[in-house]
């Protein structure tokens, strides 16, 4: 049985995209709002000028690719 996210709880991982000192998210994950909606979740890392860790982070509607594959026969003759 695949995992399953239940209403009104997210589940966050470490990014292994990361990389030192780019603007990727520190944590990634995925949530469902009560109402059954699915989220995608980023949190960043950050420190105060008195050295306190926060953590900031965004909620958004789950990326769908809606980029379609052609299915032009014509575009199997390009020669590049």
């Amino acid at each position: 049985m695949a995992f399953e996210i239940k209403k009104g709880t997210f589940s966050l991982w470490h990014n292994s995209f990361k990389e030192k000192g780019d603007l990727k998210p520190d944590l990634t994950g995925r949530g469902k709002l009560e109402s059954g909606e699915e989220v995608e979740l980023a949190v960043w890392e950050k420190t105060t000028k008195d050295g306190s860790v926060y953590y900031s982070g965004s909620i958004k509607a789950p990326f769908h690719n809606t980029k379609q594959q052609s299915t032009n026969e014509d575009d199997e003759e390009l020669p590049f």
